[in-house]
């Protein structure tokens, strides 16, 4: 089961840029709930019961707690991606339904639940980072096989350039990943290798990245600074808390800056890079919306089902797709697993 955070993706780009940015109201921790690592389409299934109940209740119970521990961990990406926590549960239930639907899926009812429960008890580094072995299973369908999803195969990894792929072997830690997914909690390095990120006081460089709640810095991981903390705009690596929609803002001609909120805008508002009294602001779009424009552009929001799309580059672009659909030829396609073939 494949967990992905895309705006914290952005996020970090948005910290190494070394633009200027302010306060975002809207996704500030008093608004959201703050950010805490406290540790510890074509098929029916609503009736389709099994091991632990239907899988309508199972993908609901996953949907809830991944939400859950999203916005305990990083509101800024459930405010980006979903927008609200009702959005968030509804929009990942939808998703697993298609999910466990699909032929050869390794998950049963009782597993989402499970993989739900799972979360509260890891840390937001394991959670973000993927590290979730309770969602782990493999499925049925052999290396070569159309698929859609990892959990359908038996290798635990589905390859895919298109709506479908074909089943194929996770790459294991030290494997490569040119060509090939990396297993559940491993990431892809600069030099296409899979490992598995440092934590805080653990050795890091180019290669081995620090998870996300940590920043390389002297050759070590260490805790992002503090919101308001000092911090080097023109460093690709600040130090600012990017998952929690930090980055590093200074006004012009400063020699230095503080680790601020990123500005948020919704549907129909300004965005992308814009001058506000002498500042250089950057804007993005709340609510999985994307930005007409890389300067001065304006929030379009996502598209439902059948609407139209076009690629986007993480900031401009779209519209994006409302999830669970995506943007195939044009127009926002939610996928039968069953048509992978």
């Amino acid at each position: 089961m494949s967990h992905t955070h895309p705006r914290i993706a952005i996020a970090l780009f948005v910290a190494a840029a070394g633009c200027h940015s302010a306060l975002a109201p809207d996704v500030s921790q008093d608004a959201i709930g703050a950010g805490s690592d406290d540790g510890g389409g074509g098929t029916s299934i609503t009736d389709a019961a099994h091991d632990g109940g239907t899988l309508d209740q199972g993908c609901e119970d996953y949907a809830t707690a991944y939400c859950a521990r999203l916005k305990g961990c990083t509101p800024f990406e459930l405010a980006y991606t979903y927008g609200t926590l009702e959005k968030c549960s509804a929009q990942k239930k939808a998703a697993c339904v298609l999910e466990a639907a699909a032929p050869g899926n390794g998950l049963t009812p009782g597993d989402y639940t499970a993989c739900g429960a799972s979360f509260p008890t890891l840390s937001c580094a394991d959670f973000l980072g993927g590290v979730t072995p309770a969602c782990a299973k493999h499925g049925t369908l052999a290396s070569g096989m159309a698929c859609r999803y990892d959990q359908q195969c038996t290798g635990g990894a589905c390859q895919r350039a298109g709506a479908c792929g074909t089943c194929a072997d996770a790459a294991a830690a030290g494997a490569s990943c040119a060509t090939a997914a990396c297993d559940v909690g491993l990431t892809c390095n600069a030099q296409h290798i899979c490992v598995a990120r440092s934590a805080i006081g653990q050795a890091c460089n180019a290669n081995q990245p620090c998870d996300l709640t940590s920043y390389c810095t002297g050759g070590k991981c260490a805790a992002f600074r503090p919101l308001n903390s000092a911090c080097d705009q023109f460093s690709s690596n600040n130090g600012c808390n990017f998952v929690l929609g930090h980055y590093c803002y200074a006004p012009p001609q400063a020699a230095s800056g503080t680790c601020q909120y990123l500005t948020s805008a919704t549907a129909g508002q300004s965005c992308g890079l814009g001058n506000v009294s002498n500042n250089l602001i950057v804007t993005l779009c709340i609510d999985n919306g994307v930005c007409s424009a890389n300067n001065n552009g304006t929030c379009n929001a996502p598209a439902p089902v059948g609407g139209n799309c076009s690629p986007t580059n993480g900031f401009t672009g779209g519209p994006r797709c409302t999830t669970p659909a995506e943007c195939i030829g044009g127009k926002c396609t939610v996928v039968d697993p069953a048509t992978c073939q």
